[in-house]
């Protein structure tokens, strides 16, 4: 009989975490490994569903068993009718035992497109006995976002993984300051012909055009301030992309039980 642990609860995520550019956890032991797999359907928990079969098929196939996918699903919904154990976690914990099949993983993050869902698993080497950690994301930068942007307008945002608002932020940074002196030659420039005009009618009209490009200058002025201010409330404020944080819980799992470890990475 196909026995199954499940702790419920699961979480999902609105931008496309790291792992998802091949960009793992960190991991504070070497008794699992990531696996990632994927799986569509008419909803979004079909296709969770298509994304955890996928898993077990492959697992199973690969101790020599074969295992259906709807017994599978038969067994979870019975499963979480029965009894099972929970844990704290906001995530799921699966152990399989059946006639020479044995797995234990867990669902460390999920991701969905549309009906389409991808799921990050840490599948254990032993099932008797792993520790899983906890994988934790965060979308704060703090100051290291911030002291870039005061260096270059923009480079906080695509240190963030904001690159269109970054690129945005530096072009018209950039923009601003290339108005702010053309439009202050141009005025020096009026100015200077107004110096040696002996026409009062064309020093007045020089004057007149030194003093608009003057004013244009100072609108330009405001508007490269007003980015870079921008630029520096948004490098604090603003969210990034998710990234991995550095404190593991890790949960374990053993044949005499289960339990919590702290591993912090500084």
């Amino acid at each position: 009989m196909l026995v199954c642990l499940v702790a419920l609860g699961s979480r999902a995520s609105a931008q496309r975490p790291p792992w998802m550019r091949g960009d793992m956890p960190e991991q504070s032991n070497a008794s699992y490994y990531f696996k990632v797999t994927q799986g569509e359907g008419s909803t979004r928990t079909e296709a969770r569903q298509n994304a955890l079969l996928e898993l077990v098929g492959e697992l199973s196939r690969s101790q020599g068993v074969m295992i259906k996918g709807q017994d599978i699903l038969q067994t979870l919904s019975e499963s979480q009718n029965g009894s099972y154990n929970e844990t704290t976690r906001q995530q799921s914990l699966y152990r399989f035992e059946t006639e020479g099949f044995k797995t234990c993983f867990d669902v460390a993050d999920e991701y969905y497109e549309g009906n389409t869902c991808w799921l990050l698993f840490e599948v254990a080497y032993n099932p008797e006995r792993v520790r899983f950690d906890k994988v934790e994301f965060t979308t704060d930068y703090k100051g290291s976002a911030l002291w870039r942007s005061l260096i270059v307008p923009g480079w906080g945002q695509m240190y963030k993984r904001s690159m269109g608002k970054g690129i945005t932020i530096l072009s018209l940074q950039v923009a601003t300051i290339a108005g702010i002196c053309a439009c202050s030659n141009l005025s020096n420039s009026y100015y200077d012909k107004a110096k040696t005009a002996r026409n009062n009618s064309v020093r007045e009209s020089y004057l007149d055009k030194g003093a608009n490009y003057r004013n244009v200058r100072n609108v330009f002025i405001g508007a490269a301030g007003a980015v870079y201010v921008y630029n520096l409330i948004d490098a604090i404020a603003g969210k990034g992309a998710k990234r991995y944080k550095k404190v593991h819980v890790s949960p374990y799992i053993s044949s005499t039980g289960q339990g919590l470890s702290f591993n912090i990475t500084f």
